[in-house]
């Protein structure tokens, strides 16, 4: 991490500035190993692999077990998403569907809705929940500086691929050590789903941000009553499983999807039909990242609308649930994700 970022950065205990304690291993400006203190000498942190672990005891069960699953997925999907080629040739177009550093990128103007000028040279910008970090390397390449966080040991995998001069840090989401109005922007794909408090996370992601300031969240969606069964049956079982048996099932649901897929009419057409009552894809860290989570929350329109109240203005979103008048019923056949952008109201911070 870098040296000058520390001063960024608060005890999430005290709240109190932090200083790095003699003898830590620095090459020039970034910080290889080392501990870091608060301001009182109370509490002491580590560096570790050019992460500063600011982490803390997850706060359920629950949310133990989801952090654990994703530190394990990330583990073995390293480089998911940093591909310049696909590393296989069988079934390439299937198998390493969104694997790419390509599809990275598409992912992020999708899923991370900023408009010109949010990101970009002289911005300080938080990638709320990095995983594997390829998210934060297509921020940065807008010039913008990027602060990773995760909660889960895939902070460590995202240290390894952004590479010794980013600042990665373990922490809670939802208690993120950082004063009020640090970031001129921030961004979540694909976590506020796993923290088990939804608003909780957007109250967090806001404080950190600058009144006026944006800030872009993707985040599951509600589907019909049917998928909502199967998908919560199915969690329950798999949810229980140990990491060996939940990949296995993720890999034997990637391989079905992939033979519906590679089938002719009447099949493709019977597959059309399963998505739209669970989700399948045809990747093994895709199945593995949807049903392993111990917490995996769907959101309506309806919750985000409300939990932002007071707290930002969403100025644009995909689907358009933001606008009045707005029906739900089109997303929900497909049980599809919402993402959006919101500037934070001045004096929202808590």
């Amino acid at each position: 991490m870098k040296l000058r970022h520390l001063a960024l950065f608060i005890c999430p205990d005290t709240f109190e500035s932090l200083a790095l304690e003699d003898g830590a291993d620095v090459e020039g400006e970034d910080i290889i190993s080392g501990t870091v203190r608060n301001a009182s000498r109370t509490r002491h942190y580590a560096i570790r692999a050019g992460v500063l672990d600011l982490s803390q005891p997850a706060g359920s069960l629950d949310q133990q077990r989801t952090l654990e699953s994703f530190g394990s997925e990330w583990s073995h999907f390293d480089r998911w998403g940093w591909f310049e080629t696909p590393p296989s040739q069988r079934d390439d177009d299937l198998e390493y569907w969104g694997g790419l550093l390509s599809n990275t990128r598409s992912a992020f103007r999708g899923k991370a809705p900023f408009r010109e000028g949010d990101l970009g040279p002289g911005k300080l910008v938080l990638d709320v929940g990095c995983g594997n970090g390829r998210f934060s390397f297509v921020a940065s390449e807008t010039g913008a500086t990027i602060i990773s966080l995760d909660a889960s040991d895939s902070a460590f995998v995202a240290a390894r691929n952004l590479g010794p001069s980013a600042t990665v840090v373990r922490a809670n989401a939802l208690r993120m050590p950082f004063k009020d109005g640090t970031f001129d922007a921030a961004f979540s794909i694909g976590v506020m789903q796993h923290t088990g408090d939804g608003p909780g996370f957007l109250r967090e992601i806001a404080r950190v941000v600058k009144d006026n300031h944006p800030f872009t969240v993707n985040c599951y969606g509600t589907g019909m009553r049917s998928y909502e069964f199967v998908d919560a049956a199915l969690r329950r079982i798999v949810t229980r499983m140990p990491p060996a048996k939940q990949m296995t099932v993720a890999s034997k649901l990637a391989s079905f999807d992939r033979f519906m897929t590679r089938g002719g009419p009447a099949r493709k057409r019977a597959r059309q039909w399963l998505y739209g009552h669970m989700n399948l894809l045809p990747t093994t860290i895709h199945m593995l990242d949807w049903y392993s989570p111990a917490l995996a929350e769907h959101y309506c329109p309806d919750q985000i609308l409300d939990w932002l109240s007071g707290v930002a203005t969403i100025t644009n979103a995909t689907p358009a649930f933001h606008v009045p008048g707005y029906d739900d019923r089109t997303r929900k056949k497909g049980h599809g994700a919402m993402q959006f952008r919101a500037v934070k109201a001045p004096g929202s911070s808590s």
